[in-house]
């Protein structure tokens, strides 16, 4: 596989990736949705606010995943043909800047999930409870994401630099 079909590879594995983000929001919405319909008790109740949210979070970051990858296909297709080395080291700075920011963001969402564990063991009110469910759907659901995309990400700036190499 050369390089330009690595990053086709790459590219179309984002896109499939907020296809799956944007279902699971659609899952969650759904389940928030069913606890304001038929939620029998104070927590069902809180759950319908913090779930809804982080639903149509996870609704829109799959959105955009999908649509910022979509464009970057056809971009891609004419930064490479125009220059092919050019196109090889900006694609490495950009793979070594969003592996970066995958450390800081699993930091980032680490720490929310156990202020979402703490919440959610410790707080007396239900509504801090239920926030804390939402939070912890969101910290951990993050945590994965971020996990799969870094592990295609690494992947590609691999083969970015078996490319240098030929």
């Amino acid at each position: 596989m050369n390089l330009f079909d690595h990053t086709t590879s790459w590219c179309k594995g984002e896109i499939a990736e907020g296809t799956k983000l944007s279902l699971f929001g659609g899952g969650i919405s759904l389940v928030s949705v069913g606890s304001w319909l038929w939620g029998t008790g104070s927590l069902w109740e809180f759950l319908v606010v913090p779930l809804g949210i982080i639903g149509l979070l996870h609704i829109l970051a799959g959105f955009y995943l999908r649509r910022q990858n979509r464009h970057r296909l056809a971009d891609f297709a004419s930064a490479f043909q125009q220059n092919p080395f050019s196109f090889a080291q900006e694609e490495k700075s950009r793979a070594e800047e969003s592996l970066a920011s995958y450390r800081s963001s699993r930091i980032i969402f680490g720490g929310l999930s156990i202020v979402a564990i703490l919440l959610l063991s410790l707080a007396p009110s239900m509504i801090w409870q239920a926030a804390g469910i939402g939070l912890l759907v969101l910290g951990v659901s993050a945590l994965v994401v971020d996990h799969f995309s870094a592990g295609r990400t690494r992947t590609y700036l691999e083969a970015i630099e078996a490319s240098f190499s030929l």
